[in-house]
């Protein structure tokens, strides 16, 4: 396994230990992981070569969290979450009512034949 993988894995359970100690189920600090991941990959695309706009407003970034400690940085984080969950709610709300404004305008159409 090259040193670059390993140092990865490294990092990801040291991150899960924490949470697991904090009595967090395994589903939970999965979760949790998932969304930590997620921040820094977005972080990472949004750097040279990639620089691609991760549509994650400012202020809510892994950048806005990266020097923070202690309950600043678990306060930060909870808001993080909250901002990205309404705004994925949001989205996903969204495409369910052009999803169904589709099927019925689809329906509609099949009525009128």
């Amino acid at each position: 396994m090259p040193e670059q993988t390993s140092s990865i894995i490294s990092k990801v359970w040291g991150m899960c230990n924490p949470l697991r100690d904090d009595g967090l189920s395994y589903g939970d600090y999965l979760e949790q992981l998932t969304y930590l991941i997620f921040l820094k990959m977005s972080d990472e695309y949004a750097k040279p070569p990639y620089k691609k706009e991760s549509g994650i407003p400012a202020g809510y970034t892994w950048q806005d969290m990266n020097t923070l400690t202690g309950s600043e940085l678990e306060e930060q984080y909870k808001k993080t979450l909250e901002k990205l969950g309404s705004r994925a709610e949001s989205s996903v709300r969204s495409s369910r009512a052009r999803s169904t404004k589709s099927a019925m305008r689809q329906s509609f159409t099949g009525l009128c034949r």
